[in-house]
């Protein structure tokens, strides 16, 4: 089975909201390979101003470091230069 987390599974588990635990368990279950999961790279170029969102490649890989989810693949997106 293949998962795909996003950007709001990172705030859910830093923030310790309602779904931390489950996003947790997925991740965890990854490593015990019983499942594929799988962090979608296109959470690194959001940006806003709400700063809740990463905004760039480097904002992004220390919050993931952080949660030590360094080990998970990444989903390419294509890129569009505006």
């Amino acid at each position: 089975m293949k998962h795909t987390v996003d950007w709001n599974c990172v705030i859910e588990v830093e923030q310790e909201q309602p779904q931390a635990e489950t996003v947790r368990q997925l991740i965890a279950a990854h490593r015990a390979g019983t499942v594929n999961v799988a962090l979608l790279v296109a959470s690194a170029s959001e940006d806003t101003s709400s700063k809740a969102l990463p905004g760039n490649a480097g904002f992004f890989a220390k919050r993931i470091a952080v949660l030590e989810w360094e080990d998970l693949p990444l989903v390419p997106m294509p890129g569009i230069w505006v």
